[in-house]
């Protein structure tokens, strides 16, 4: 190595990896909250709504009444192990979950959808992902609430 090309080098900045260590990197946990999520959802409600306060708490209303009987549905259905009912109620909170920007509760319909396709399967215990999915319902009505609410004080 020549003079000049040893003092270049040693006058550079030390190269840093294009990755995180793992002290810098933020968890996906952190980036997923329940807090995030309803920024989320009250973000894509607004949206929808063109940020119209009797539009959204309509609509949040309306999410509240179904979630309710959506969660209430996935309970019996589960205790019947009725899966093609299962498979359908799935559907049609995913439905909602999209529309609302949830990824999470989105992502768990898909995977109750499976699960109940393919009984046999060992990986995907269906009552974990209803435990699961239970959760995510609750999650979003206390959103929703939160929202017709916050828009009900303005």
């Amino acid at each position: 190595m020549k003079k000049k090309d040893r003092e270049e080098t040693a006058h550079r900045a030390p190269q840093r990896s294009a990755f995180l260590s793992d002290n810098e990197a933020p968890t996906l946990a952190a980036l997923n909250t329940p807090a995030l999520r309803h920024e989320r959802r009250t973000r894509t409600v607004t949206e929808l709504t063109g940020a119209d306060p009797a539009r959204i708490r309509t609509l949040a209303n309306a999410f509240i009444k179904a979630n309710d009987i959506d969660l209430q549905r996935l309970r019996l259905l589960h205790a019947r192990d009725d899966r093609a009912a299962l498979r359908h109620l799935a559907h049609r909170i995913k439905g909602a979950a999209q529309m609302t920007g949830d990824a999470q509760l989105s992502r768990l319909c898909s995977v109750l959808s499976g699960a109940c396709m393919d009984p046999d399967n060992q990986d995907l215990s269906l009552d974990a992902i209803v435990a699961q999915l239970d959760l995510a319902l609750r999650e979003f009505g206390d959103s929703c609430r939160q929202m017709a609410d916050d828009v009900g004080s303005r």
